[in-house]
């Protein structure tokens, strides 16, 4: 099941260290969204019910930055981690097969 994800804008701090705000609003469609935080018990994958991070994998080419603002399932998440393209350098062997961007956000704090 796909997901629209909401790109924001992102926030940086300008010379004098006051917080700005650059709206950036474009929509991500066919995004999985997925629980980060899960562990191993007895060799399955467990979910820790923990949903202040999520995993997104968005389609190829998506391009993201570490700080980016954006909406998955009416929450707001930064993302973490550079996202990594999974698709760059690769020749796919059917050509429909595109591999997806991933990514890491966290739930930004009130």
């Amino acid at each position: 099941m796909s997901e629209t994800i909401n790109v924001l804008g992102r926030e940086s701090k300008d010379r004098d260290g006051h917080l700005v705000f650059t709206p950036d609003h474009r929509e991500i469609p066919g995004c999985v969204v997925d629980i980060d935080g899960q562990s191993k018990v007895q060799g399955e994958d467990v979910p820790d019910g923990n949903t202040d991070r999520l995993r997104v994998l968005a389609p190829a080419g998506t391009v993201l930055q570490v700080g980016d603002i954006v909406r998955v399932r009416g929450e707001e998440y930064t993302v973490q981690y550079a996202p990594f393209d999974y698709s760059v350098g690769r020749r796919p062997v059917l050509r429909r097969h595109r591999p997806k961007t991933l990514f890491i956000v966290e739930r930004r704090e009130a």
